[in-house]
């Protein structure tokens, strides 16, 4: 949507090319669209090899087995147990957490969730013995720009994992397209 601008030197600030007759992007950068992330969660696939910045209650590692997608996954062992990790958010804003997530016995559920967001915790229970996705909608308070998200083994003998988490703002409507915050 930038503007045409006659001897333009036919190439942008770092060497693509730049029409003289079509209408170039705007700003200095005129090559094809970059990719970004938008997720809003530090090492959601553990393929750091290390928890952090994730923390441990109990049970928690990283290991090398049982990962979804890459090489690493997250554990929670035989016992009661947990990783939780603080996300900065904007307030009044609907979020979406999703994860995978998969246990060694379906009678011992894990819970994907998130909770000190300004609202009630919220959680979803996967009891799959494969990886299943689970996904929870929330939106911050008025006054809050944190939040916890967690995977978390109530009980039992068996071990879970968890892979590929993911928290995203929701997209909006706003003078009937889709945009982002």
């Amino acid at each position: 949507s930038g503007k045409v601008i006659a001897n333009n030197g036919g190439k942008d600030y770092w060497g693509n090319s730049v029409s003289a007759t079509a209408a170039p992007n705007r700003g200095a950068y005129n090559g094809a669209g970059v990719a970004g992330t938008l997720n809003k969660i530090s090492n959601p696939g553990f393929e750091s090899g290390v928890l952090t910045p994730w923390t441990n209650w109990n049970t928690a590692s990283v290991v090398s087995t049982n990962a979804r997608t890459g090489t690493k996954a997250l554990q929670l062992s035989a016992g009661q147990g947990s990783a939780e990790q603080q996300v900065f958010l904007n307030s009044n804003t609907t979020y979406t957490l999703t994860g995978y997530a998969k246990t060694s016995s379906s009678s011992q559920p894990v819970l994907l969730g998130v909770k000190n967001y300004g609202g009630n915790e919220m959680s979803v229970s996967i009891s799959s013995t494969s990886y299943t996705q689970g996904a929870v909608t929330f939106t911050t308070g008025s006054m809050n720009t944190t939040a916890t998200i967690y995977l978390y083994k109530p009980s039992g003998s068996g071990s879970a994992w968890g892979d590929d988490f993911n928290l995203t703002a929701d997209a909006i409507k706003i003078n009937g397209s889709i945009e982002s915050k």
